[in-house]
């Protein structure tokens, strides 16, 4: 009686996962697309607040060379280091700093393509649009397709039928 009871339950268990991971597997391209705008909006967001021309397009990857060498030999001095705490306490400020660095070299625009221009800037009026477009394959016509068709074409002769009885 246990084991039936163990395996009607288990059985419905199932039932319902299967249905939970069939209706989530109907939605997933939605989500993916809902996660994507998500962090385009995010990146956009962030990309209005932080200062985005601090740097030249030149200055960007020597700055960015220079931080991850920085961060690397930190952690490697880190790694080698059998100091006291006050070395791990500045070992996490160079790696903070290091850190805050690179998220702003990440974000510098300087041919202003994601963040606003400034005010008589030649971009400054224009309006600006996020597309996201993905291919889709065109399908087959279907029956019903068809027979619409097919009545919309019924309704067109009938109407030159009613204009030459007229």
């Amino acid at each position: 009686a246990v084991m039936c009871f163990s395996v009607f339950f288990l059985n419905i268990f199932i039932g319902v996962l299967s249905e939970v991971y069939a209706a989530e597997k109907a939605r997933v391209a939605l989500n993916f697309q809902k996660q994507k705008c998500g962090h385009c909006l995010a990146f956009l967001t962030r990309a209005q607040v932080l200062p985005g021309r601090l740097l030249s397009a030149h200055a960007l990857p020597v700055v960015l060379l220079l931080t991850w060498a920085v961060m690397t030999a930190n952690i490697v001095w880190r790694c080698l280091s059998t100091h006291s705490d006050n070395h791990q306490i500045f070992s996490f400020v160079v790696l903070v700093i290091c850190q805050m660095v690179g998220l702003l070299v990440c974000y510098q625009d300087t041919d202003n393509r994601w963040s606003r221009p400034s005010r008589g800037h030649r971009l400054a009026d224009k309006p600006r649009y996020l597309w996201m477009a993905s291919p889709v394959e065109q399908l087959e016509p279907s029956a019903s397709t068809s027979m619409e068709q097919q009545i919309q074409e019924m309704r067109g002769e009938v109407q030159v039928l009613k204009e030459l009885i007229k």
